[in-house]
């Protein structure tokens, strides 16, 4: 288990998928992150399991799958909307 800050980012490639950019210089792919903080630029902690499995893959290949266990908002001041894309 971890505890992270990163930067949420929505990518338009591939058609279109949520990252998080670590403020660890990581980049992890976020799975079951809330709704609410699927905003491209907020920055959050994440509490979660990084999935070691090499065999693990998912078609946008942007970083170590992250599943999150719990995560919160910790600043929105470079955020924007979704209807912004």
């Amino acid at each position: 288990m971890i505890t992270l800050r990163g930067t949420v980012r929505y990518k338009k490639i591939e058609g279109g998928f949520w990252g998080l950019d670590g403020h660890d210089g990581n980049k992890y792919m976020p799975a079951g992150l809330s709704k609410a903080l699927l905003i491209d630029g907020m920055v959050i902690e994440v509490t979660g399991i990084v999935q070691e499995d090499k065999d693990l893959m998912t078609f946008q290949q942007y970083g170590k799958i992250l599943k999150v266990e719990k995560a919160k908002m910790i600043d929105n001041n470079n955020a924007r909307a979704l209807n912004s894309y």
